[in-house]
């Protein structure tokens, strides 16, 4: 049961000492007995099983505000954003795909998150197109190259971002658009 029905639960039953006194002689201890396992199961299962809003667990001090994503990522995202790249959706790594999602309104990633799929206004010959260039970058399932040529030519407008890593750890990303695999990943 969702924990905003507990507490709904809750709320709406009448503490003892507001009941009159002839409803409190009809009632029997099985209401109240119920009531008190709501409250105090809503108490104990976050006391037990959340987080905390003050836990530090993956936070880190900065000396000013940043986005609570994987940094190198979003450095990466930037630096690709700098770049001229043509109008289209971009084919990234499925973190960078991510941090692309959640820090610009500007280009579109081909898969933001893959469970944002399902729930894509789209056809589904184009979600199963996100789905394949998804599967190639991720790696999670292998894919043909014939299955990913057809993905790009149905979806037309795939950029292809590259990031190649340099020394010193910083990237330099170059748009490709093609409708050969070979030219989009390295």
């Amino acid at each position: 049961m969702p924990l905003w029905v507990l507490v709904g639960l809750v709320v709406t039953l009448p503490p003892p000492a507001a009941a009159d006194a002839a409803s409190q002689r009809h009632r029997s201890a099985l209401p109240g007995a119920a009531a008190g396992a709501v409250t105090a199961a809503v108490i104990i299962v976050p006391l037990v099983f959340g987080t905390l809003l003050w836990n530090a667990t993956g936070a880190s001090l900065t000396s000013r505000p940043t986005w609570k994503v994987n940094q190198e990522a979003l450095a990466d995202v930037r630096a690709a954003q700098d770049v001229d790249v043509p109008p289209g959706l971009w084919l990234l790594p499925p973190p960078h795909m991510e941090v692309l999602a959640i820090s610009t309104v500007g280009p579109f990633a081909v898969v933001p998150r893959h469970y944002y799929l399902p729930g894509l206004v789209a056809s589904d010959q184009e979600r199963a197109d996100r789905t394949v260039l998804f599967n190639l970058v991720s790696g999670l399932e292998p894919v043909e190259v014939r299955e990913v040529a057809d993905a790009l030519d149905r979806l037309r407008r795939v950029v292809g971002v590259r990031l190649r890593r340099c020394r010193g750890g910083t990237s330099r990303p170059a748009a490709s658009h093609g409708q050969s695999c070979g030219q989009w990943l390295t």
